[in-house]
């Protein structure tokens, strides 16, 4: 079996797709594909609004792990 099939999620030693690993780390497209608003939307909450949608700077990016946009999410409900 290539490297190229194995990059690809099927593990050599079996004939079976592998789940993808869990990201630990999303981009402002993906946080918005996650929350099924826009990525300006996005924008939006992470910089214009308080509380802010929380965030982590990595280098020169903005990135949003997947538990604080859960726990973001469960914040904002109202009954």
């Amino acid at each position: 079996m290539s490297l190229t099939s194995n990059l690809n999620g099927i593990h050599p030693m079996a004939n079976n797709i592998c789940p993808p690993p869990e990201r630990l780390l999303l981009s402002a497209r993906e946080a918005a594909a996650s929350l099924g608003v826009s990525q300006r939307h996005v924008w939006t909450l992470t910089f214009k609004r308080k509380p802010a949608l929380p965030h982590i700077r990595a280098g020169g990016r903005i990135m949003y792990r997947p538990a604080d946009l859960n726990a973001w999410i469960e914040s904002q409900r109202r009954s």
